[in-house]
């Protein structure tokens, strides 16, 4: 009877392993060389200053996850906004972007002639150098991912717009929330 119930515990944990290793890596797409690796440390550190500027864990990262699943793919020819949390320059990942991101890459493939414009953007924490530097740096990253899954790099466009043009009021959490961002559209 124990070794009957051995193989049954030996059973259980390798389905919970599994099924732990699909969800991560098929689901959330975390195995392999993983984005930040792929994307680098950002080279333009805040000063002290600027540190010191910063209010403190301005946004959960369950808050910025939210924002970025509202965020609706509602077609090829419209901006698709794409969310980072506060300083960093690794987009969140959804059902809709990696839609955008399939529907895009068989359209340019089709149409050499055309380009996606990748637009990096920040909230006003921090100088506007910095903001102009990780800006770039974030549409920088995407334009990474987005040659991973096979969309060809000419036909890509990076700019950084920095805190120049706010979607959102910087003055509350959400606001500069939803100005950490990377629009995505096809031109």
């Amino acid at each position: 009877m124990s070794k009957h119930n051995s193989l049954w515990w030996i059973l259980l944990v390798g389905w919970i392993g599994l099924g732990s290793w699909w969800h991560y890596c098929k689901i959330k797409m975390g195995c392999g060389q993983s984005v930040i690796a792929a994307v680098g440390p950002l080279e333009i550190a805040p000063t002290p200053l600027e540190k010191a500027n910063r209010t403190p864990a301005e946004a959960p990262t369950a808050d910025v996850e939210i924002l970025a699943e509202r965020q609706a793919y509602r077609g090829l020819f419209e901006a698709l906004d794409l969310y980072f949390p506060s300083g960093g320059s690794t987009y969140i990942q959804t059902s809709d972007n990696e839609a955008f991101i399939r529907d895009a890459q068989d359209y340019l493939k089709h149409h050499p002639d055309k380009k996606l414009y990748l637009t990096g953007h920040t909230d006003n924490t921090g100088s506007p150098s910095y903001n102009v530097a990780l800006s770039k740096k974030r549409a920088e990253s995407v334009k990474r991912i987005l040659v991973r899954h096979g969309l060809p790099p000419a036909q890509l466009v990076v700019e950084g717009r920095g805190q120049a043009e706010p979607k959102a009021d910087n003055a509350t959490v959400e606001g500069r929330t939803a100005n950490r961002r990377c629009t995505v559209r096809i031109q």
